[in-house]
C-alpha cells in the first residue's frame, strides 16, 4: 500500500524547550496508519487502535497525579504535554471566577528578556488591536488548517475571535492560572474576551503546586500601564544613539517626549524619502532611509523605536539591521499620556 501523504502530528523539535532532544514523532500516513516514532523504533496503529492508546494515556495520567480536582480530560492535551515535567509536583486544583484585568501573562521586556505583566499588555491582545509583531514572532505550536500545515499565528488569534464572536465562549477547556493567577493556558482566549467584552469575571482553572518548584515564576512581575513613558525612557537609556522609525506624527510626539526626558534621538528612518515631505531631515535631525541606515551604522549597536502604527510595520524592511534593538510602543497608552 502506498501513502499519499505524511501530515506530522508532533515532532521533538517542537518539544525541545521541554527537554526532548531524542526522536519523537507522531505521523498520519494517509492510506496507511498512523506511525509513533521513539528513538529507533516505530509503532504503527489504525485509527481506532491510535484512540484506544490515547483514552489509556489519559487513565495514566489521572493515576499518577493524583490529586483531587485534576482530571486530564478539561486541559489541552498539548498543554498537558509542555508541563508534565512539572505534574509531580502538582498538590491542588481549585476552580474560581477573576476579572480578567487581574490575570497575568509572560511577555518580552525591552531587552528581549521574558516578564509578567497584566493581561492588557499581552501580546494577543496588541495583536488584536493591530500590532502583530511579537505575536507572529512567538514561537509556538499551532494546530492544522484544511491542508497539510499549521496555521500561522497570526490566523489562530483570528480564528480564536471570530470562532467566540461567532459562537460565543466555550469554556471546556476552561483558562488555566499559576497560584499567582498567571495564565499558563488560554492566553488567546482570555484576550480575545477581554478585546471583546471588557474586564468581565471568567472561571479559571487554579494549579497549585509545592513550594520548591519556581518554573511558573521565574521572572519578574510587573505592571507597565501605569506609565508607558517609564518603559519607552527605560529602553533609550540603555543605548548611546537612539532612531525613531518612522517620521510622522506618532514619532513626532516620540522625539519631544524623549527631549523632555533628556534623551536626544540621533535621528530617524523611513522606507524611503520620497514618501516624506521633510526632505533628509527632522527637528534638525538626519532622516535617513533603510538602505543608507544599514550602511551607515550596520556595525554597531543601537536601539530604534518604532514611531508610527505598528499595522503598518514590515519586519523584512530591517531584518539585515545587524546588532539592532527595537522597541514597539504601546501606543494606545501612551497616546493617553501624551
Amino acid at each position: 500500500m502506498v501513502n499519499p501523504g505524511v501530515i506530522k502530528l508532533l515532532s521533538a523539535d517542537d518539544l525541545k524547550k521541554i527537554g526532548i532532544n531524542h526522536r519523537f514523532e507522531i505521523e498520519d500516513n494517509i492510506g496507511e496508519s498512523i506511525h509513533i516514532h521513539y528513538h529507533n523504533i516505530r509503532l504503527d496503529y489504525g485509527i481506532n487502535e491510535f484512540e484506544g492508546l490515547v483514552r489509556s494515556v489519559k487513565q495514566l495520567v489521572d493515576k499518577m497525579v493524583d490529586v483531587e480536582g485534576f482530571i486530564s480530560e478539561e486541559y489541552d492535551p498539548l498543554f498537558l504535554l509542555t508541563i508534565s515535567e512539572w505534574l509531580p509536583f502538582l498538590k491542588g486544583v481549585e476552580e474560581t471566577y477573576i476579572n480578567l484585568e487581574d490575570l497575568w501573562i509572560d511577555t518580552c521586556s525591552a531587552d528581549g528578556s521574558e516578564e509578567y505583566r497584566k493581561l492588557k499588555e499581552s501580546r494577543v491582545l496588541r495583536a488584536l488591536n493591530g500590532n502583530v509583531y511579537e505575536d507572529n514572532h512567538r514561537n509556538q505550536i499551532n494546530s492544522f488548517s484544511d491542508g497539510l500545515s499549521r496555521i500561522s499565528n497570526d490566523m489562530r488569534t483570528k480564528d480564536i475571535l471570530n470562532s467566540i464572536k461567532t459562537f460565543g465562549y466555550n469554556d471546556k477547556y476552561k483558562i488555566v492560572v499559576s497560584e499567582s493567577n498567571r495564565i499558563i493556558d488560554g492566553q488567546h482566549r482570555a484576550a480575545a474576551l477581554l478585546y471583546l467584552y471588557g474586564n468581565i469575571g471568567v472561571r479559571v482553572k487554579k494549579l497549585l503546586f509545592q513550594d520548591d518548584i519556581k518554573a511558573f515564576e521565574n521572572h519578574t512581575y510587573k505592571d507597565y500601564t501605569v506609565s508607558e513613558k517609564e518603559k519607552l525612557v527605560e529602553f533609550c537609556n540603555k543605548y548611546e544613539d537612539v532612531f525613531l522609525y518612522g517620521a510622522g506624527r506618532i514619532a513626532k510626539h516620540y522625539y519631544k517626549l524623549l527631549f523632555e526626558y533628556g534623551i536626544m534621538v540621533k535621528g530617524f528612518v523611513v522606507t524611503s524619502l520620497d514618501e516624506n515631505d521633510e526632505c533628509g531631515e527632522l527637528f534638525g535631525k538626519p532622516i535617513y532611509d533603510v538602505m543608507t541606515f544599514t550602511n551607515r551604522f550596520c556595525n554597531k549597536e543601537y536601539g530604534v523605536v518604532v514611531g508610527f502604527d505598528n499595522r503598518n510595520f514590515n519586519i523584512d524592511e530591517i531584518a539585515y539591521w545587524g546588532r539592532i534593538n527595537i522597541y514597539y510602543p504601546n501606543h494606545e497608552y501612551l497616546r493617553m499620556e501624551l
